[in-house]
């Protein structure tokens, strides 16, 4: 199976001195999922093409500790739902058959990130992130 999707969302952050919280929400307003429906012991109906179309949604957080100004380390989770329930397969000599497909995917993950320089390209005059006071 190969879900592909389109994703619309928002990102807030807030930042605690060296801690910095993520959070985001996309919502998919177009899933596609196509696949071949495989049947070991009928080669008579092999393959099988399956396809749909639907929505979903991701969810995400990330928790990172900024250990120099440019380097930082996080944990965070990870949650995807996506559902084609406008979704059909078809069998040989038969009209094609509706079906349904969903899927749940979640995981945790940690991270180690490297902020570049801006070249320039960012805020005039921005201030550093992190200033370290002796």
């Amino acid at each position: 199976m190969q879900w592909n999707a389109l994703r619309v969302g928002v990102i807030g952050e807030a930042r605690f001195d060296r801690v910095r919280l993520s959070l985001e929400g996309a919502y998919l307003p177009v899933v596609a999922v196509d696949g071949v429906d495989h049947h070991w012991l009928r080669p008579d109906i092999n393959p099988g093409p399956e396809g749909g179309r639907g929505d979903g949604y991701v969810l995400e957080g990330i928790v990172s500790y900024d250990l120099m100004p440019s380097v930082s380390v996080g944990v965070g989770g990870r949650y995807w739902r996506m559902q084609a329930d406008k979704a059909q397969t078809t069998f040989p000599f038969s009209p094609p058959s509706p079906i349904k497909f969903e899927t749940n995917r979640y995981g945790g993950f940690v991270q180690l990130s490297y902020r570049l320089a801006d070249f320039g390209l960012g805020e005039a005059g921005a201030q550093p992130v992190l200033i370290r006071k002796d």
